[in-house]
């Protein structure tokens, strides 16, 4: 009898033991698949996408990136191999700058769109699908960025994890802000900073902080641009060469939002200068050239020319012939300003006409096209030369309106408006200010400023939910490694206090270990049974003590019973020569004897 009573004690502790650790069945999905552009998958090896990269950013070669990729196309045909011809593809559209420097990027994007038709594996669709849409937002077709980034949504069902979510949301966030639809674009944008907030991916993350500072700097929002953009910057760790160079172009965009705050008057040019001196040493030219420009445009619109011409006399000649090669429209551009400096006029005009020159021998250079007719037009205005200036006004805008650049389209409004002020030629003055008034317009926030500021509350809402969840789910963990810890630690007692009696440890041992176990194994039950007291009873104080007044009164006369009766079975056993428990073998002798009998007859 007293056997079958420590057989129940034992089988209740286990089920204790069980409870306590309940195995973690979520399944962690993998979302490595992802590809957002940049730097993602750049190390891998026989990589085409790493390849391709090195020629744009840090040569600018776009001739030899279509030669390689035709080449590619070309090999996927004679071999019917669609997924990697989809692959190839995906890698071309996630290149920067590949839109207005390509020129079979418009053909490459029907071919690439007629190989969806064929499904293969769900990453390859994926990113294909993703890469289109970066090809159709650049050029500006709402159409087409609305259709891929629905495909994304309907594809995100089969795939429902964090980061396919934000993606889409991202996706369909950036298409509704093209289709003009502000509301539902910073809707979905901040759906997408929530989905991706507690993600490992943190390239995903910076895109969707880089897009929404894009946001708010295309509504004039400049202080929420900025903010996130700090927010974005912070992500970075910048431990290879291209985490670097990314990283550099995000704080371009951060001394260009400041500069705008401040009317550029805590510009930092060492700042720029330390950026310049790192593409040099690296030889990356896309970013040489974004940095150049941006030194050379912003000493200019803060009236900093002396500056501008003592960076300039400091390039030596090899790197200036180098420049002259590789991107012969800053060269020219250079000079315009230093000449204009040193009151070359003449060489100034011949300059910015040679600018524009080179500008016109590639295709898709409109939005530079239109920062240089721009300046031009300022030159002009300087010196008085008013027909060709309003002619260069024109130009800068109808560029920046075949770019889709409502930025710059604005900018060139304003500044032909003030020019023609100025001249007291209220007509034209009064043509461009109703252009600059309507641009204006059509980009301003300022009638939903209320429903922005909602939204943005309820996205922070929904980041520290979902941070609430995850220290309650960490904490939860965390205590359930304690509970494991503690029912291990009783079981290890229980085992030491069973083995020993075999080796007839002192009695006196017996009798402390014993007493011991039984009070851990008690009140870990006890402790086991709170939470689910407080749980059934929902915290109502006079149930809670109800219950655990009657859990009381039978637990301790229990562990009275259990601790007296297991140390005097152990002690007893101990003086039995250390057998825990006796077997009678003579039963199963006879009942195989009964086996090897004849059948009875009857």
């Amino acid at each position: 009898m007293i056997n079958y009573f420590y057989k129940l004690i034992f089988y209740s502790f286990i089920l204790v033991v069980g409870f306590s650790c309940k195995p973690d069945s979520a399944k962690v999905k993998k979302s490595d698949f992802i590809r957002i552009g940049g730097e993602s998958h750049i190390n891998q090896k026989d990589s085409l996408y790493a390849d391709l990269y090195h020629k744009v950013v840090f040569l600018q070669d776009f001739k030899s990136t279509d030669s390689i990729l035709a080449a590619k196309i070309q090999d996927g045909i004679l071999t019917r191999n669609t997924v990697n011809m989809k692959q190839y593809y995906t890698d071309f559209f996630l290149l920067p700058d590949v839109l207005h420097n390509s020129l079979h990027s418009e053909k490459y994007a029907k071919q690439a769109e007629e190989l969806l038709f064929t499904k293969h594996d769900f990453s390859i669709d994926w990113n294909l699908t993703y890469a289109l849409f970066l090809f159709n937002r650049e050029t500006k077709n709402v159409q087409k960025c609305m259709e891929f980034a629905s495909r994304l949504q309907e594809m995100t069902s089969k795939h429902p994890i964090p980061e396919t979510k934000a993606v889409a949301s991202l996706t369909m966030g950036e298409a509704s802000e093209l289709n003009g639809n502000y509301k539902l674009a910073i809707s979905h944008l901040f759906n997408s900073l929530s989905s991706i907030s507690n993600s490992p991916r943190v390239d995903i993350h910076i895109q969707i902080l880089s897009s929404l500072s894009k946001f708010y700097k295309n509504h004039f929002m400049y202080k929420n641009a900025l903010d996130y953009k700090i927010q974005e910057m912070k992500l970075y760790q910048p431990k290879i060469l291209m985490d670097s160079i990314q990283y550099f172009h995000s704080e371009l965009h951060y001394h260009h939002l400041t500069n705008i705050i401040n009317d550029n008057q805590l510009f930092e040019i060492e700042k720029i200068q330390e950026i310049i001196t790192f593409s040099k040493k690296n030889k990356c030219l896309r970013l040489y050239e974004y940095s150049t420009a941006f030194l050379r445009t912003t000493l200019i619109s803060s009236n900093r020319i002396k500056e501008l011409k003592t960076y300039f006399q400091s390039i030596d000649e090899e790197e200036l012939d180098d420049l002259k090669v590789h991107s012969p429209y800053i060269y020219y551009i250079f000079y315009a300003f230093v000449n204009e400096e040193d009151g070359q006029i003449l060489k100034a005009k011949e300059a910015y006409e040679k600018a524009i020159s080179e500008l016109d021998k590639k295709p898709g250079q409109e939005n530079r096209e239109s920062i240089i007719h721009l300046q031009y037009a300022q030159f002009l205005s300087r010196n008085n030369d008013t027909n060709n200036a309003e002619i260069h006004y024109i130009k800068a805008i109808d560029n920046a309106r075949i770019a889709k650049n409502e930025m710059y389209e604005i900018t060139s409004s304003k500044a032909a408006e003030d020019y023609f002020s100025k001249r007291k030629n209220y007509e034209k003055a009064y043509y461009f200010l109703n252009n600059y008034h309507k641009l204006l317009a059509d980009k301003s926030l300022a009638s939903m400023d209320q429903d922005v500021f909602k939204i943005e509350i309820e996205t922070e809402q929904k980041i520290m939910e979902e941070n609430k969840r995850l220290v309650e789910l960490y904490e939860e963990k965390l205590h359930q490694g304690q509970y494991n810890l503690i029912s291990i630690f009783c079981i290890s007692l229980m085992l030491i206090l069973l083995i020993s009696v075999r080796f007839k440890v002192p009695i006196w041992f017996i009798r402390v270990v014993g007493y011991m176990g039984v009070i851990f194994i008690f009140e870990f039950s006890i402790l086991r049974i709170d939470s689910v007291v407080h749980e059934i009873t929902h915290h109502t104080p006079w149930k809670i003590f109800a219950i655990k007044v009657t859990l009381i009164s039978i637990l301790l006369p229990l562990h009275h019973i259990v601790e007296k009766q297991l140390i005097k079975f152990l002690i007893a056993r101990r003086q039995a020569e250390g057998n825990l428990f006796s077997f009678n073998f003579e039963f199963i002798r006879r009942w195989f004897k009964k086996l090897d009998a004849p059948d009875n007859e009857h």
